[in-house]
């Protein structure tokens, strides 16, 4: 069974981990821990707190070239495929 006093422990571990990290600069300051379900009434913080960050983003709103979207979609695909 899933506690999340052990999740919250994780997470602690996972910001001592990247407190040094140049990306520590993109992390907020709310943890949620989920458990991944439909009914968690967490999951629904995470997602209006997910808006929220990203519409205080300085590109938010702005419009881009349909095939810029399309060729970041394909070098993450070929990211993942180990393609370099």
């Amino acid at each position: 069974v899933y506690c999340r006093k052990h999740g919250q422990r994780h997470l602690t571990k996972l910001r001592y981990f990247l407190r040094d990290k140049p990306t520590t600069v993109h992390l907020v300051d709310k943890d949620f821990v989920i458990d991944n379900s439909v009914l968690d009434s967490k999951l629904e913080k995470l997602k209006k707190k997910i808006v929220e960050v990203a519409s205080q983003q300085p590109y938010w709103g702005e419009q881009i070239p349909t095939r810029w979207f399309l060729l970041e979609q394909q070098l993450m695909r070929l990211r993942d495929a180990g393609v370099k």
